[in-house]
């Protein structure tokens, strides 16, 4: 879910411990959302404060700082590397949360470069933006506290400030997750399809042949992926129908997958969404979906709508609907 702008109005020591464990995503101007989960924060808390920026008053560069919670900070660091900070808190004190990790990118000049998140972002609304944004997917981490690092020219007291806070669970970092759509990529196909039919069984022809018509245009029923790096770890597909015997309920999201070692973290639903949200902006709606699970699907928006057969089947399983138009099916 993402972070509205209440969440962003708490001050910037309690917001840094919030953010441990909420995501940074990016959207790509190719449609592909880059997502990491945060797992080392440090605060600046208003010109009281001496190892902040605003610390000497407002200028050109601290301006956004003492804006209402929920901007985005982006400044570079010795002309070099943009470092991302979240401005917290009410209007008029400048304080800000420095993210300075994430899984697969610790350092805070390493979280920048591997999201893709340079100074054109600066003053960008965390709230509404679709460049970039944060998520939450309700597990906070346990974490540590330390003084920020880096801060020679503060004053003594402030040096000792125990303002770093850091993940328990970052010791052994992930890469940077990708969400795209096949589009996106479309020399995965091959690979993709391996993958489908390791997971599901279905022949591999026949994920190539749909992954084939999508990517010439002959459809606009999608194939989305999550990458860790440059492997698979999560999927789904949108097909006509998904072998059951309710011709008339369609499109139908299919084949979703998410390896076991990547459970969690959000990974569904994002791929949930992305598929709705791609679906609607094409004017598609509403999308249907059948599974045995119950309680999963209703997170992100999915009602159950009917039992249905499987082609085969003697037993019906449930039928849910996502309706990203009002209109019904």
């Amino acid at each position: 879910m993402r972070l509205t702008a209440s969440d962003y109005g708490r001050n910037a020591v309690d917001m840094a411990k919030s953010l441990l464990g909420k995501h940074v995503c990016r959207r790509l101007d190719d449609g592909t959302v880059l997502r990491a989960r945060i797992v080392e924060t440090e605060a600046y808390f208003g010109e009281e404060d001496t190892a902040c920026h605003a610390h000497r008053g407002r200028t050109p560069r601290t301006d956004v700082m003492y804006s209402p919670g929920g901007s985005a900070y982006v400044y570079l660091y010795y002309g070099m590397h943009a470092m991302l900070n979240v401005v917290t808190g009410p209007a008029g004190h400048p304080e800000a949360v420095l993210v300075r990790g994430v899984e697969g990118a610790v350092g805070p000049g390493r979280v920048t470069k591997a999201l893709q998140i340079a100074c054109g972002l600066n003053r960008e609304n965390l709230v509404s933006s679709e460049r970039l944004w944060i998520e939450s997917d309700g597990a906070p981490p346990r974490f540590t506290a330390s003084p920020r690092v880096g801060i020679g020219y503060a004053s003594k007291r402030d040096q000792k400030r125990r303002w770093r806070f850091v993940a328990r669970e970052a010791s052994a970092p992930s890469g940077i997750l990708r969400f795209l759509s096949l589009r996106a990529e479309p020399g995965l196909k091959e690979s993709a399809a391996a993958w489908f039919h390791a997971k599901w069984g279905v022949p591999e022809k026949a994920y190539l042949d749909c992954m084939a018509a999508y990517l010439a245009g002959r459809t606009e029923l999608g194939w989305y992926l999550c990458l860790d790096g440059d492997r698979i770890v999560g999927g789904l597909g949108v097909i006509e129908n998904d072998f059951h015997e309710r011709k008339d309920l369609t499109p139908n999201v299919c084949a979703v997958y998410v390896e076991e070692s990547h459970r969690r973290r959000g990974i569904a639903g994002r791929l949930l969404d992305m598929a709705v949200e791609d679906l609607r902006s094409k004017g598609i709606s509403p999308v249907y979906l059948l599974t045995d699970h119950v309680g999963f699907y209703e997170r992100y928006g999915w009602e159950y709508l009917c039992p249905v057969r499987g082609d085969g089947e003697k037993k019906p399983s449930r039928m849910y609907v996502h309706r990203a138009f009002s209109r019904a099916p």
